[in-house]
């Protein structure tokens, strides 16, 4: 696995109440879900902070008045970039590994959901961060018959050492 090094803005979207607790102690609330696309951790949309406003609007279904982002610099020398072949090769090796470690601990386990994995992957291998460039969930195509989509990048934070030069940015619907 290659980890990198990574020194880059990124957008936290939040509401005004954690934005506030946020930036008065810089403590981060780990998400936590099985369905989590990249594990558990602090997650960031690298350089783009439209992406965290409407993921505020559309996935948390925050009011806009309510919904502030948090510019911060991640920076680590222990980054896992999984737009890279040789590490997308080794996730799919931790997923064979995953599976029968979950057939032999779990009875009757047969669904892998993607957090778990790469918590399981986490726990082996050590990171602070991770990244992958994703489609925006329902985007069709910009140009008609083209395999040209809007995307996005989301950064995984473990380590929250790595979320630096925190800044609080409004968004006012724009």
């Amino acid at each position: 696995m290659s980890l990198e090094v990574y020194n880059e803005i990124c957008y936290h979207g939040t509401t005004t109440s954690c934005a506030e607790i946020i930036s008065a102690t810089n403590e981060w609330t780990d998400s936590k879900k099985d369905s989590e696309w990249l594990g558990t951790g602090v997650y960031f949309f690298e350089k783009d902070l439209e992406q965290a406003f409407n993921f505020m609007k559309r996935a948390r279904c925050a009011n806009e008045i309510d919904i502030e982002i948090i510019k911060a610099t991640i920076n680590t020398v222990k980054m896992i970039d999984l737009d890279m072949t040789e590490n997308i090769d080794l996730l799919l090796e931790f997923k064979s590994e995953f599976m029968s470690y979950l057939r032999s601990e779990v009875s009757g386990y047969h669904d892998i959901k993607i957090g778990k994995l790469m918590d399981f992957m986490h726990a082996i291998v050590s990171y602070d961060a991770i990244r992958k460039t994703y489609v925006v969930p329902g985007c069709k195509p910009l140009i008609k018959g083209t395999q040209l989509f809007r995307t996005q990048i989301q950064v995984c934070v473990k380590n929250h050492i790595c979320i630096t030069d925190i800044e609080r940015v409004k968004c006012n619907g724009s």
